[in-house]
């Protein structure tokens, strides 16, 4: 087994490089895994919720340019950085396109509302649901193991111990529902505690580039979910 997994760099490396079939659908796969982060930064630029899906697209088909990975030089930064601006860049291009056609295709100058204020929110919003999207990601696997290993209705009771929740969890109906002592459901959720904290790393590890940026990426997007939890429970 490998010390440090496959990452999106080293997929869109290879998508890039051959350009084929293959290569698409593994892009594809990265805009699906990514999808929620793409759409908040292209729905923050004003586009119409019907064109998201469409807009998404072409950023796939630019992504499958050469030209696109050879601006991602590795010491520029975590994947996450690099895939806002590169989103970013493509639609101020798209927006210029979109007005130009609409006043006669002509190639005048188009004013982009991108201050730096607007920018910086627009890198919170992403990296809160960046954020989000990865600890999904690490939830559904969770989820898949544990209602295979245990049932739908104890990973509902087990859920409770990993998000925040209006109903605070309860370590005696867990132990019914696994038929075990209360001792047993203790352990049971710290293993799956552990094992939700792994599966984060794993999340995570795919989209730096070495395995010493994971403590940092973590860091920091912790620090995001505690913002952002803390916004919708102030």
């Amino acid at each position: 087994m490998a010390l440090f997994p496959i990452t999106t760099w080293t997929i869109i490396a290879e998508a890039t490089l051959n350009g084929d079939e293959s290569g698409l659908k593994s892009l594809n796969a990265i805009c699906l895994k990514y999808k929620e982060p793409i759409d908040k930064i292209i729905k923050l630029k004003g586009i119409p919720t019907e064109r998201i899906e469409d807009v998404r697209q072409d950023f796939l088909i630019e992504m499958m340019k050469g030209s696109f990975f050879k601006k991602a030089s590795r010491v520029r930064g975590k994947f996450r950085t690099f895939l806002l601006k590169a989103l970013q860049d493509f639609l101020v291009d798209d927006i210029r396109k979109a007005t130009a056609q609409k006043r006669g295709g002509g190639l005048e100058h188009v004013e982009i509302e991108d201050n730096m204020a607007s920018l910086s929110t627009q890198t919170m919003e992403f990296d809160v649901v960046w954020a989000e999207t990865l600890f999904d990601n690490a939830l559904l696997t969770i989820r898949e193991e544990t209602c295979k290993r245990r049932g739908e209705k104890a990973w509902v009771l087990l859920e409770g111990f990993l998000t925040s929740s209006d109903k605070s969890p309860d370590y005696e109906e867990l132990a019914e529902e696994l038929g075990i002592g209360v001792g047993g459901a203790k352990a049971e959720v710290s293993r799956m505690r552990q094992k939700f904290r792994a599966e984060l790393r794993v999340e995570v590890s795919k989209t730096v580039d070495a395995p010493h940026e994971i403590d940092e990426e973590l860091r920091y997007l912790k620090e995001t979910m505690m913002h952002l939890w803390g916004m919708r429970n102030g």
